[in-house]
């Protein structure tokens, strides 16, 4: 199938990576765990930066008519399974979080920190804009940790903390800012509802934009598209003879040593997706353990509709 390769540059959003392993590390067990229900080992991805000239060159292999990454005939996309289990929380679902409409966002961000409206402008900054700075999340993070005594889970640390992980692991919006909208989806995690449908619609649908339109973000994931991504062919560096991993560890705690940025410029890695034989790909992540196909990213669409 002939393919134009045009590779648009990318909107380069980090997140403050040192800030939160900090954070992540000084947590108590308790919190630790709480948060890991939701989220897995996501938050040590904070360790680990992403590879833009490897998801740019990636990028050039979508097709947006199809919903897949087309490598000389080989099509591939993101599953919804492989994404949960890349993530591996082990919260029970009920439903998937739903946008929300008729509450306010300061009133979604009270509920979230459980903190009064009146005081939310005093101790986050925030005055009910759409957006809450990142710096100012992390220093009410860090107050409200020294505050902690005993033993006794805070909840309302705990969703601050899965609102930083929210707002710059899992849907980063830019390097200083984060989508107030997030509370009411951490609010809807915390309340039983799944975010794996979304964080994979998300990622299809902006992959659209990135090649149809001026909008150069990820509005997903980028360090989880790159490990999906490189968990699909060999040379890619995250496909190991024992592919299912089955024991204690998390995916992303085993992956994690693997996960590095290579001095490789776009040119070079589009030939590098070029050679790859049909064989050389895997039909699902290494990871997966063995069953039948995964929910395709292909029904998605209709989340945006």
């Amino acid at each position: 199938m002939a393919h134009s390769f045009s590779c648009p540059r990318l909107d380069r959003v980090t997140p403050p990576g040192e800030e939160i392993a900090r954070i992540w590390t000084a947590l108590r067990p308790v919190d630790r765990h709480y948060i890991a229900v939701f989220v897995g080992d996501v938050p040590l991805l904070a360790t680990r930066c992403v590879d833009w000239n490897f998801l740019e060159a990636a990028i050039a292999f979508w097709n947006p008519s199809r919903t897949v990454f087309d490598i000389q005939g080989t099509e591939l996309t993101p599953t919804i399974e492989e994404y949960r289990t890349l993530i591996g929380r082990t919260a029970v679902v009920h439903g998937i979080v739903e946008l929300n409409f008729h509450t306010t966002r300061p009133i979604l961000v009270s509920r979230l920190f459980g903190v009064p409206t009146t005081r939310l402008n005093a101790e986050l900054a925030y005055s009910g804009s759409t957006e809450i700075a990142i710096e100012k999340l992390l220093l009410f993070i860090e107050f409200e940790a020294h505050r902690v005594q005993g033993n006794f889970l805070r909840k309302d640390l705990c969703h601050a903390v899965l609102l930083l992980i929210f707002g710059t692991l899992l849907f980063p919006r830019s390097h200083s800012l984060i989508d107030a909208a997030l509370a009411s989806v951490v609010l809807q995690v915390v309340g039983g509802r799944g975010y794996e449908v979304a964080l994979v619609a998300e990622t299809v649908w902006s992959l659209d934009r990135v090649l149809r339109t001026r909008d150069r973000r990820i509005r997903g994931s980028p360090i989880l598209l790159q490990i999906w991504f490189q968990s699909q062919a060999s040379p890619f560096g995250l496909v190991r003879p024992v592919m299912y991993f089955n024991g204690p560890e998390s995916i992303i705690s085993r992956l994690l040593s693997l996960v590095r940025v290579e001095e490789r410029k776009i040119s070079e890695r589009i030939k590098i997706f070029r050679e790859i034989p049909p064989r050389g790909f895997k039909w699902r992540a290494a990871w997966m353990p063995p069953g039948p196909a995964a929910l395709s990213a292909l029904i998605l669409t209709e989340y945006h509709s």
